[in-house]
């Protein structure tokens, strides 16, 4: 159930829904090599490839987050801010998420 105070929705079973929603929001998404939203999402992805770390606990949204960056990064799509050591450390870094999205998107998948 779902109430609403001055403009904010607050849900009654899950204290924390709004930020969790709220953070889902702002996830990096991937829709095409041509879409003008490309430094957006990857602005978006910055802290994540910063902090990301293949020891650490992801969510199924983490993983699924991780592989729409691991998108732009295949396609050679790149934030028009970066510089180039900035853009040569984040490739390293995206490099590797593949095997965090492989084996950890499989145990997430094998849960029931």
């Amino acid at each position: 159930m779902y109430f609403y105070n001055s403009g904010h929705q607050f849900n009654q079973y899950h204290p924390n829904l709004n930020s969790i929603m709220k953070r889902d929001i702002n996830r990096a998404v991937f829709y095409s090599k041509q879409d003008l939203s490309k430094d957006r999402n990857l602005q978006n992805a910055e802290p994540i490839i910063e902090k990301f770390g293949s020891e650490k606990h992801y969510e199924i949204n983490d993983i699924l987050e991780l592989h729409q960056i691991k998108l732009y990064f295949d396609n050679e799509l790149y934030h028009s801010d970066w510089c180039a050591e900035t853009q040569e450390k984040y490739i390293k870094t995206v490099d590797s998420f593949w095997n965090t999205i492989n084996v950890k998107g499989n145990a997430q998948a094998e849960t029931p």
